[in-house]
């Protein structure tokens, strides 16, 4: 699928949304950078286009390495965790995030942070997109 709103600017250039959820799902561990383009590709880079006071509070997050209260952040308005399941045997977490209208968007990932993280911005895909 592809049309403007797949697209966010991000320093450096356009970024893929979906691409990013891949890339932040196949990473072995939370990647610092990854976060900061997951932040940038929702809210942008200027502090301007973050809600009051939320990009210092991201950026405190990331350098505390709060991955999931960072990826907290990142959850578009009017979705809510429906279900978080992390796997004893797989290793592995699973995050799915639920709108009232009843679309969702879930992710897996190595951690539970990473999986919301990615999670979070496929909704914001699916927002976009319609």
């Amino acid at each position: 699928m592809t049309g403007v709103t797949n697209w966010a600017c991000v320093r450096g250039g356009m970024i893929d949304l979906l691409e990013l959820a891949a890339r932040i799902e196949a990473a072995d561990a939370p990647d610092r950078a990854l976060f900061q383009r997951a932040g940038e590709a929702v809210y942008g880079q200027s502090h301007a286009g973050w809600p009051q006071n939320l990009h210092y509070a991201y950026e405190g997050c990331l350098a505390a390495e709060a991955w999931t209260s960072a990826a907290e952040m990142l959850v578009p308005e009017g979705w809510h965790t429906c279900f978080m399941h992390t796997g004893r045997h797989s290793g592995s977490c699973r995050w799915e995030l639920r709108q009232r209208a009843g679309d969702s968007e879930e992710s897996r990932a190595v951690t539970p942070g990473q999986a919301l993280a990615a999670a979070a911005i496929r909704a914001h895909y699916a927002a976009r997109a319609s």
